[in-house]
């Protein structure tokens, strides 16, 4: 049973002709940034209003990178949560924090991201990503 959907943004930007890739440090642990979805809120627009609120970043969505559903709590009251990541991509802002957020690139992503789900979330938008430009260059020949 699903008791509650969050949302994730796996978002990248363009620096010196490569993607970088937007992580936020809790703790030990670097992550994809997650947020909670506000009453009347869509998902999408959660993930806008996080990344703008919380990390300073300016973005719009491209698409939806997946989506996964986790079990939060202790055992015998734990609560079904569900994930919705979105692809984005800054169009403004930086994130000022360093403790907090850092772009790095796809392959220090990869090392850095401790969950599977959310190393699997980064690979689907980067596979996205990569389409895209095909397509893309396609069009322009």
């Amino acid at each position: 049973m699903i008791d509650k959907t969050k949302v994730g943004t796996v978002a990248c930007r363009q620096h010196k002709g490569s993607t970088e890739w937007l992580l936020i440090k809790l703790g030990n642990d670097w992550e994809l940034p997650k947020g909670e979805i506000r009453r009347g809120e869509s998902s999408v627009r959660a993930a806008i209003r996080y990344l703008k609120e919380e990390i300073g970043v300016k973005a719009t969505v491209l698409d939806e990178a997946g989506n996964t559903t986790v079990s939060t709590g202790q055992k015998g009251s734990q609560q079904g949560q569900k994930l919705i990541y979105y692809l984005m991509k800054r169009s403004s802002g930086k994130s000022e924090s360093q403790e907090l957020g850092s772009w790095v690139t796809f392959t220090s992503a990869c090392k850095r991201l401790r969950l599977i789900r959310e190393q699997k979330m980064l690979r689907q938008a980067s596979s996205i990503l990569k389409e895209w430009a095909k397509i893309k260059k396609r069009k322009s020949l």
